[in-house]
């Protein structure tokens, strides 16, 4: 099921035109910029530069009720935690639960939670903690897909969870 509907998405993936600049997919990126390490082996030998990319946003597709997004960036979380620098949650669908990021290795003190902002709230925000340098992660969940004003992420990582049902709504920057 999974392999069919990847299939299907790269087709569509195929037909977009190849001559836009601002268009990349990571199967024709630069793979020479080292990726954070997204702690499932897998995963890594998949994604180019071996990890979550840096500097750059990351979209996962999948239901706002789902934890399976908040599974596969715990062990990168964890990672890159400690490097004297916050990690954003951007509008959460659900209060995270801090026990669960402590164990993981998430540094609690060093962890921002910023509650249900209006939409161009939340993405002034996320924009604001980025061109400042201090975070290593910001994630959003936004209700709109507008990120075309982030240029540049200082080496954070990005990463905008949203519905799955919006996979052709994909984000421009």
């Amino acid at each position: 099921m999974v392999a069919m509907r990847f299939s299907a998405v790269s087709a569509r993936l195929d037909k977009l035109p190849q001559n836009i600049p601002a268009l990349w997919r990571g199967r024709d990126g630069d793979n020479s910029k080292a990726g954070i390490e997204t702690g499932f082996a897998a995963l890594d030998a998949a994604l180019p530069g071996g990890g979550w990319p840096a500097g750059a946003l990351t979209e996962i597709l999948c239901e706002p009720q789902a934890s399976g997004a908040l599974r596969l960036l715990m062990p990168a979380l964890a990672r890159v935690h400690g490097d004297g620098r916050w990690q954003a949650w951007i509008a959460p669908p659900y209060l995270p639960y801090a026990p669960a990021l402590a164990a993981v290795g998430i540094d609690l003190a060093a962890t921002m939670l910023i509650h249900k902002p209006q939409a161009a709230d939340a993405l002034w925000a996320a924009e604001q903690l980025l061109r400042s340098g201090l975070c290593n992660a910001v994630l959003l969940w936004p209700n709109t897909a507008d990120f075309e004003r982030f240029a540049t992420f200082h080496n954070s990582i990005l990463v905008q969870i949203k519905p799955a049902h919006t996979l052709l709504k994909t984000s421009t920057i």
